[in-house]
């Protein structure tokens, strides 16, 4: 009765609802822009809209063939050429490839699009207008800074464009975009254990509710088997059985492998960009080029403070993991846990353990806080080796 309570309260409180209305501002950004394929219908299920194919084809065939015409250094060093054109080819890789990930993998984003339909709080009015607003001040911004910085004796107005696009903003988008569904799948994390029973809440047992330890048991395959309910956590009301929980679990557990069976290896690739644009922006720190050291500066604290809320979202889903294991373990060693239901919650501990939220970066590692530090120590130990052999002004 505590648990229906407490679901029916929520649900007085407000609806929950899925990423696009969670997130409708970033989310009908990166649909226009063609990096968001499906589109939710008023059933709760989630289409592909291949209408936005257009602006992903559009943008390719453009930064494309921005690509093959610009002339992408700022000096005529050859240390300065090939630090330009290593940031602005990783630049160009993370976006193509975003696309590719969006239109290969769009079955299974709409999978996980579903998985989340239900579980997160609507943005309110102000929110949006507010994150409205700031993506208008980010984008003049950039495009701004590359005008001050650019050779206008070399360069149209849609070089200026498309670079800014490949440099800044669309990287800048991406990474916002991973950002908020990790935060989805950690605040799914941090809703169940808010609704596992807990205090002098008594047990039912695992025929109470309809459903067996071995139906839960049944779920632990490798295979991926994300449920479609239109309202994942509203039905999560009566977890009074401990089937019902291991089911919960794996929910979670797979919904974890989904989204890095979808985005790890674009996850790579903005690791190499974050890396590459870092060593750019300290070797022209590092020379004291005062034409571009402003701009070094700015593009440095932009890219370190992207990558950190990134890395950060990462973190707080292994500690929202570790706290599930925390609520199983408290469950464990209730006393009035029975003792079949004890052995069910120490298996579910132990799959836990071996199977932990970790957003993968490819098949390399494992994102976090720790990521960033190592990348920024990459960054800064090669612009001091190469700093130290750097030809003089009329080097080729």
């Amino acid at each position: 009765m505590a648990g229906e309570e407490r679901g029916s309260a929520a649900g007085e409180e407000e609806p929950l609802v899925g990423v696009e209305r969670a997130w409708p501002v970033l989310l009908r950004l990166m649909g226009v822009l063609g990096f968001v394929l499906p589109r939710r219908r008023s059933s709760g299920h989630y289409e592909i809209a291949y209408v936005r194919l257009i602006p992903m084809v559009g943008i390719t065939a453009v930064i494309g063939w921005h690509s093959l015409t610009f002339p992408k250094k700022f000096t005529d060093v050859a240390y300065d050429v090939f630090m330009d054109i290593l940031s602005y080819i990783t630049g160009f890789a993370h976006v193509v490839y975003a696309f590719a990930v969006a239109l290969h993998r769009r079955r299974e984003t709409c999978r996980f699009f579903e998985s989340l339909d239900g579980t997160l709080k609507p943005a309110r009015t102000w929110v949006s207008c507010a994150a409205f607003l700031f993506f208008s001040l980010f984008v003049a911004f950039f495009l701004g800074l590359n005008y001050n910085i650019a050779d206008w004796t070399n360069i149209s107005s849609l070089h200026w464009i498309c670079f800014t696009l490949i440099m800044s903003l669309l990287p800048a988008f991406l990474d916002l975009y991973l950002m908020i569904l990790i935060n989805a799948v950690a605040r799914r994390y941090r809703g169940l254990v808010r609704l596992l029973p807990s205090g002098r809440r008594s047990w039912t047992s695992p025929g109470d509710s309809g459903a067996s330890v071995g139906d839960a048991r049944a779920l632990r395959g490798p295979s991926i088997a994300i449920s479609r309910r239109p309202n994942p956590l509203q039905d999560l009301g009566d977890l009074s059985s401990v089937a019902s929980i291991l089911s919960r679990c794996q929910e979670l557990t797979d919904l974890v492998q989904l989204y890095n069976q979808i985005f790890s290896d674009l996850l790579l690739l903005s690791c190499g960009s974050f890396l590459a644009k870092m060593m750019n922006s300290s070797y022209y720190l590092a020379i004291n080029v005062h034409i571009r050291i402003y701009d070094s500066v700015i593009y440095s604290v932009s890219e370190v403070g992207r990558f950190y809320l990134l890395c950060r979202q990462a973190d707080s889903l292994k500690e929202a993991h570790s706290t599930l294991e925390d609520a199983l373990l408290a469950l464990h060693q209730r006393r009035d846990t029975p003792p079949e239901d004890r052995d069910s919650l120490l298996s579910q501990l132990v799959h836990l353990k071996s199977r932990p939220a970790h957003i993968a970066i490819g098949s390399v590692g494992v994102l976090g806080s720790d990521v960033l530090v190592t990348c920024v120590n990459v960054a800064l130990t090669y612009t001091a080796i190469v700093f130290q052999y750097r030809p003089s002004e009329g080097g080729n």
